[in-house]
Order: C-alpha cells, then sequence, then structure tokens
C-alpha cells in the first residue's frame, strides 16, 4: 500500500525528478506525538530526497555559533551541510504547523497549518508529504510556490506550552533538550569492562625466547572529558575550543601466568594506559559519512605498555615497558540511527623507551615504532548509558643495534583483545 502510495505520489506531481530540492533537513516536529510524525515523515522524505538529521543540523548550528532562527543563520547552516531545504514543524492548539525555508536564502518558502480536528498527526503524513515535494521545487529559486501560506499565521504566537519546554525562534522549533551534545559526543564520559586479552613476542633469532598462545582476564577503565563542554554558553561562544578534550585508558591483567614446558608456570602481569588529547570534528559536506553525522578525533598522546614476569625464576624472556608517542585519528559513524554507534580508531607509535628488553644484559639499545588499531559497536540504551563491544590489536617492533648481551636484530611484539564496556555519559 505505501509503494502505492509513492508512485501515485510521483505520478501526481512529476516534476520531483527534476526538482529544486535534492538535500533537505528535517529539524524535528514538537509537541504531542511529533517525535513520531517526524520519524514517518523522515522515512517517506528518505524515498525522494536525501535526508539531513535533524541532530546533525542542531549540532552544526551550535558548532557554527548560528543557533538563532534568522535567515543568515539558516543559511549559514544549510551552506555547511549542502542543504537544499530545511523543514521544521509543531503540534499545538489543535493544528500541525509545517514551515519550510529556503537553504539558499534561509527565508521562509511556505508555512501551513493543518488543522488536526480529533485526528492524530500521523494520519496527516501522506498529505503533508505531497504539499512538501511541490514546496522543495521552488527552494532556490524565485519562482512561487505551489503552496500558499495561509493567512495571519505569522502573526500568531509561537506556542510555548508544551511539556518539553520548547522555544520557538521564528519557525525554527529548537528543543532545550538539543542543547547537549549529541548522542556520542558528551562532555564527560567513563567507562568500566572485561577483557580478555593475549600477546605474542618474537624475535628473528632462532632459539630467542619469545611468547605466544593464551589469553587472559583483565579489567579496564576508560574517560573521556571536553572541559570548555561542559559550560554550554562557552561552549557555543568558542565551539572549537570546545572541541577540545582529554581522553584516558587503564587495563590490567587478572590472575596472569606464564607457563614454561608442560609442567611450570610461574606468575606474571601485563598493564597499559594511555592518556591523549583529542579534537573532535563534526564532518560536513556532501560525503556520505557527512550525511550520517559522523565525527573524527584526532588524537595524539603518550601511551605505555608493560609486561612483566613477576617470578624469581628465569624464563629468560625480557620484561618490557614501552613508552611510546601516539598519533592518530578516531571515526564514529551512526549505524542507521545516533543511538548506535560504530568505533573506529588507528594511531601511529614512535618507541621513546623499551624497558628491560633494551637493556645491555638483554638485546641493547634499539628503535622501535608501531601502530594500534581498534573498533567496535557502542549502543545507548539511554541518554546517559551505554554498551560497548570492541577488539583491539597494537603491534611494536624494535630493532636492536647490537649492544646487548643477547643476540637479535629485531623483534615483533603483539597485543591483541576483545573488551565488553559499560559507560555512563553527562
Amino acid at each position: 500500500m505505501r509503494s502505492f502510495a509513492f508512485a501515485l505520489l510521483l505520478a501526481l506531481v512529476p516534476s520531483v525528478a527534476g526538482a529544486a530540492a535534492h538535500t533537505v533537513a528535517l529539524i524535528g516536529v514538537s509537541g504531542p506525538r511529533g517525535e513520531k510524525f517526524a520519524q514517518r515523515l523522515s522515512t517517506s522524505l528518505a524515498e525522494l530526497y536525501e535526508v539531513v538529521p535533524g541532530d546533525l543540523y542542531l549540532e552544526a548550528a551550535t558548532r557554527l555559533n548560528q543557533r538563532s532562527a534568522s535567515p543568515e543563520a539558516v543559511h549559514a547552516v544549510a551552506r555547511a551541510l549542502h542543504v537544499d531545504g530545511v523543514i521544521a514543524g509543531s503540534v499545538a492548539g489543535g493544528k500541525l504547523r509545517i514551515v519550510v525555508r529556503d537553504g539558499a536564502t534561509g527565508e521562509v518558502v511556505v508555512r501551513k497549518d493543518y488543522p488536526l480536528r480529533g485526528r492524530a498527526a500521523l494520519q496527516l503524513v501522506d498529505h503533508v508529504l505531497a504539499d512538501l515535494v511541490r514546496a522543495l521545487e521552488h527552494v532556490g529559486s524565485k519562482s512561487t510556490p505551489s503552496v500558499e501560506p495561509q493567512p495571519n499565521v505569522a502573526e500568531e504566537e509561537p506556542d510555548t506550552t508544551s511539556p518539553a519546554g520548547r522555544e520557538s525562534e521564528g519557525d525554527l522549533v529548537i528543543t532545550r533538550s538539543a542543547e547537549r551534545l549529541a548522542i556520542g559526543a558528551s562532555a564527560i564520559s567513563f567507562a568500566a569492562g572485561f577483557a580478555l586479552i593475549g600477546r605474542t613476542l618474537a624475535f628473528d633469532v632462532a632459539g630467542a625466547p619469545g611468547q605466544s598462545g593464551g589469553f587472559v582476564e583483565a579489567i579496564t577503565l576508560r574517560g573521556t572529558v571536553f572541559p570548555l563542554a561542559l559550560a554550554p554558553e562557552v561552549a557555543r561562544a568558542h565551539p572549537v575550543a570546545a572541541a577540545f578534550g582529554l581522553n584516558a585508558i587503564w587495563e590490567r591483567s587478572l590472575n596472569a601466568t606464564a607457563s614454561q614446558g608442560a609442567t611450570s608456570s610461574f606468575p606474571s602481569g601485563s598493564s597499559s594506559a594511555a592518556v591523549a588529547s583529542r579534537w573532535r570534528v563534526l564532518l560536513v559536506g556532501r560525503i556520505p559519512l557527512a550525511r550520517s553525522g559522523a565525527t573524527l578525533d584526532i588524537e595524539s598522546g603518550l601511551a605505555a605498555l608493560n609486561y612483566a614476569y613477576m617470578s624469581t625464576r628465569d624464563l629468560n624472556v625480557p620484561d618490557v615497558d614501552y613508552q611510546a608517542l601516539d598519533g592518530g585519528l578516531s571515526l564514529r559513524l551512526p549505524l542507521g540511527t545516533r543511538r548506535v554507534m560504530l568505533d573506529l580508531r588507528a594511531a601511529g607509535l614512535v618507541v621513546v623507551d623499551a624497558g628491560n628488553i633494551a637493556a645491555i644484559t638483554n638485546y641493547g639499545q634499539g628503535q622501535g615504532s608501531g601502530f594500534d588499531a581498534d573498533g567496535g559497536v557502542e549502543a545507548w540504551l539511554a541518554p546517559w548509558l551505554w554498551v560497548r563491544a570492541s577488539g583491539y590489536y597494537t603491534r611494536i617492533d624494535m630493532s636492536f643495534g647490537g649492544s646487548g648481551m643477547r643476540l637479535a636484530h629485531s623483534s615483533s611484539d603483539s597485543w591483541y583483545g576483545g573488551v565488553l564496556e559499560v559507560g555512563s555519559a553527562m
């Protein structure tokens, strides 16, 4: 039935294929059941246009310091997102109001009220969609809209009785909750988790003792803070500075043992820690990643990886205590909804100290570099609660100058594991 309705719509409005609008932003619809109406309308619009999510528009408006509903502000945000038309609405006073603005100018193209007369707003989706198709033919042009604005609507006072406590700035309805950072870009977040980790250490010389095989349990703690984002007024005034933050992660193995042969087992342990600064960038433009509301983090910091054999009995495997500078990128990509995020990260490592493995009694001084990669899926169960499943792989390659008492020209040390975390954000 829905397919037939859209086929009929395309037949009745044949000019949609050549319409001026190709990309539209649906800011949202406030009021009773307005969110469900907006979701249904967005789904229908997506069959005809490329639709930019409302939270992406509001996030861009905040970062550009263009939160007002003036034509200049609307035009600035629409230009940054390459949006042709901007749609907003509200349900109040027994009517549904829909407003369409031209992204090229920020001016109102159509403002129309739909009396509900006891009907639910959801029953008007197809009617509103047909009117929007006609109206969006005229964005970016000077022709007269097919849907005429209703008289005296502009003089009506904006409704402020909604329990959501919304503010109406002209025709763009902005909820107070939208002033918070978007899901996945919170000012503060912290998490605790359980991990299974493994390690493989190998040398280029046959017979040099290394390590391989097996996984051990570990606990992990993670935290991120964007200090200036904690103050909304400061964040709006200085969006670039508010995008700078700090990230820290710590991991420690539990009940780890190292085995030699079939019967010998010795206690051992590993830990890792990293502290990095990061700059979060909201992707904008016409690329698909920008359309989805993806963010890109640019990071730099210090990472530490440690593995020590805590036994008095010599296993001949040297302890390591890598200290490395890291620099990389993290991409956060919504998977169809902002409540499910794909996290991908890749970073390069430059070793500044390797610990006991580079001592004169082992393999001597050397140089090292490596990389760190991880990826996971993060699901937001509530605006403040999330769970994350992820995996990571870290590799450090060392080259030795031959100044040690042991012989090896190079080593390859790999760390890998899976992590399940529960976190909170504000």
